[in-house]
């Protein structure tokens, strides 16, 4: 696990991403924002899951605001984390972004009806994942503008 400590009003993100380019492409785009992110890098789905469920459980203000979770994880899925993840009463209410690298219709609609939030398609081009994670952060945090 790693992060970057931002201060109290840092939008704290989890990613779960097994493959470190694509990490730093994210944690890219979180770092343009124009205010602090706290960012959490897990590299397995049973890793997310064991976290979450310790911080939901022992410091629930400490959860994050938003989570990007890769579909093929070691192990287990990123859709059967989703459907974990929203069957847990603490961690059902967390945004979540599938990222993929299929760009089948039936996948988006497989990450919608499992619970996603919102779907990116891999290979990222940094301008569109930019733009569409300064959107999920915009949406998750409601009004307030992160910049």
């Amino acid at each position: 696990m790693s992060g970057a400590s931002a201060g109290r009003g840092a939008v704290r993100v989890l990613i779960v991403e097994d493959n470190a380019d694509d990490v730093l492409l994210i944690g890219r785009a979180l770092g343009e924002l124009g205010r602090g992110v706290a960012q959490t890098v897990l590299t397995s789905g049973s890793e997310a899951v064991q976290w979450l469920t310790r911080t939901a459980d022992t410091d629930p203000e400490s959860l994050p605001h938003l989570v990007f979770m890769d579909v093929n994880l070691p192990g287990r899925t990123g859709f059967e984390i989703l459907r974990e993840l929203r069957g847990h009463p603490s961690l059902a209410h967390l945004p979540v972004i599938i990222l993929t690298t299929s760009d089948q219709e039936s996948d988006a609609r497989r990450a919608y009806s499992t619970g996603a939030d919102s779907f990116i398609t891999k290979p990222f081009r940094y301008a569109s994942l930019k733009d569409k994670v300064h959107e999920a952060v915009r949406t998750c945090l409601g009004a307030e503008d992160p910049g």
